[in-house]
């Protein structure tokens, strides 16, 4: 969605089996409106986009990371803002160490630690089955076939990362646990917000704190894109 008075750009990386064009329904306007060029893209394996295997935010980094390139080629001396929800929030966690410079700022919107963690927790609101045995098992086929790691984890990436980050969940996310974010929060090595919102169900939290939510944004691209701070 290109802007014609664009000031930045935002590369924005969907959820699970999703499109971002459904994720970032809600903020596109917003975006927008607010100056910003928007790169959507599909993630490997899920609506428009070829390849095989979902997984889980481990390789889509690495997709990630050439889409911002992409963006920084495409729209020379524009700022970029990374944006992630769900496992689009883990995507670019995980990026976030090997991101061009021209990638000011990062926003990861209720994103798990790792695909073991978020996998476990599946296993366990199924029903009171170990998860652990089942986890070693799928773990091996997603290293023999697809090419990762399970346990690999946002933390590690965190803990190299130097770019702000905003950091968003709900605390009635019933899908990945809001310990996550705090998880990641602490782990994180750049200068970070943390945007808790109470009530907000997964993926929910834009909608739930509208006005907290784009003052938290706003604030995210005023200081690191637009600013003159030194990510």
């Amino acid at each position: 969605m290109e802007n014609p008075n664009a000031r930045g750009v935002v590369v924005a990386c969907h959820g699970y089996r999703s499109n971002s064009t459904r994720d970032f329904l809600g903020g596109c306007p917003f975006y927008y409106n607010s100056g910003f060029t928007l790169l959507l893209i599909d993630q490997r394996a899920c609506s428009e986009s070829e390849g095989k295997y979902v997984t889980f935010g481990v390789r889509e980094s690495r997709d990630a990371v050439d889409w911002c390139k992409f963006a920084a080629e495409k729209y020379p001396g524009l700022p970029i803002l990374l944006a992630g929800i769900s496992m689009g929030a883990t995507t670019v966690m995980m990026a976030s160490p090997n991101v061009p410079p021209q990638v000011k700022a990062i926003a990861a919107d209720c994103g798990f630690v790792s695909p073991w963690e978020m996998l476990t927790a599946v296993v366990h609101s199924a029903g009171k089955f170990p998860a652990a045995p089942i986890l070693f098992g799928v773990n091996l086929w997603a290293r023999l076939l697809a090419g990762f790691d399970l346990r690999t984890s946002a933390k590690d990436a965190l803990a190299k990362n130097t770019t702000p980050i905003l950091f968003a969940h709900g605390e009635a996310d019933a899908l990945v646990p809001p310990e996550d974010v705090r998880e990641n929060y602490n782990a994180c090595k750049a200068p970070a917000v943390l945007l808790s919102v109470p009530n907000a169900a997964h993926g929910m939290s834009y909608c739930e704190d509208l006005e907290g939510y784009q003052a938290a944004l706003r604030n995210l691209w005023d200081t690191y894109l637009f600013g003159g701070a030194d990510a």
